[in-house]
């Protein structure tokens, strides 16, 4: 995917914060100080309540949403097919057998840590090396990414699929977790699933719900907010010569950027998890590239 837009984000910010420095300052405090203080209240109490809101909202409408999907998504993938394709593919000079691959899946003793396991039956079924183990392991990675993610893609929001991708790439135990717990026979389909849903689905599914709860506490209150201040800024004066006026509405335009900055970063986060990061622009290697608007989207849970 390419990553040349990354510029986009960074002229975003510097054209945001220019504009709302320059009209503050030209609009002077008397007009600024009320939507100014306003923008950070504003913020700090969408903060707070998204915060407390959205996991009780996950909780209540979202979890058995995930959980109906994940056992789904379960019932119609053959883990021992996917890594017996991802075997035979590879041509290594022998035709893996799926029953082999299941036995060792299937075996307590050995799906905590399988990809050894299936190295190992590689290694034996061609009487030597049949590999480099970080070649072997990528292969296997590869084929789990994407055969489950594309049947939990077909069946649960683009940001969960996203979420499990960026899970097994980034932990190299991940993929060793998730098959050890879906062949765990102490556990019930259900408990499967919900285990699943803890590791690659609650914290993106959330995170999702907490902007959309933040966006509409911001709208609602500053709304409020722009009609006291439409109200007051007749009735205020402040006794201070023109240049300190404008000085001082420029220092409020900062607090209004930055407040701006914030919605920015939410706005862009929602659609890359909505969109699940497949577009050109709405994607978190495009935004990694970025410097300014990529210090702000690496730091959401500090503003969210």
């Amino acid at each position: 995917m390419s990553t040349s837009l990354w510029w986009i984000f960074d002229l975003a910010v510097i054209l945001i914060a220019v504009y709302v420095i320059a009209v503050n300052a030209k609009r002077g405090v008397t007009k600024s100080i009320i939507l100014g203080i306003g923008y950070v209240v504003t913020m700090v109490a969408a903060s707070l309540l998204a915060a407390a809101a959205a996991p009780a909202l996950y909780s209540s409408v979202a979890y058995d949403n995930n959980i109906t999907g994940i056992l789904t998504a379960n019932q119609h993938t053959d883990f021992a097919q996917i890594f017996t394709d991802a075997l035979n593919g590879q041509h290594y000079g022998f035709t893996a057998d799926v029953r082999d691959v299941s036995k060792i899946l299937n075996d307590p003793d050995l799906n905590q840590e399988f990809d050894s396991a299936l190295y190992d039956y590689a290694c034996d079924k061609v009487g030597g090396t049949v590999a480099m183990r970080s070649d072997f392991d990528n292969a296997l990675r590869s084929a789990f990414i994407s055969q489950y993610g594309h049947e939990l893609g077909e069946r649960l929001p683009k940001y969960v699929r996203m979420n499990f991708e960026q899970e097994v790439r980034d932990d190299p135990e991940m993929m060793r977790k998730l098959i050890a717990v879906n062949y765990d026979p102490d556990l019930s389909r259900e408990e499967r699933a919900d285990v699943l849903e803890q590791h690659f689905a609650s914290k993106p599914t959330t995170q999702v719900l907490q902007i959309f709860i933040y966006f509409i506490i911001f709208s609602i209150v500053m709304v409020i907010v722009a009609l006291i201040s439409a109200v007051m800024q007749n009735k205020l004066f402040f006794n201070i010569q023109n240049s300190t006026d404008h000085a001082v509405g420029a220092l409020l335009g900062i607090l209004e950027a930055g407040a701006m900055l914030v919605l920015l970063t939410l706005l862009v986060r929602l659609i890359v998890l909505l969109t699940g990061g497949s577009t050109a622009l709405f994607n978190d290697e495009t935004i990694s590239h970025s410097m300014l608007f990529g210090f702000l989207y690496d730091n959401l849970s500090i503003l969210l």
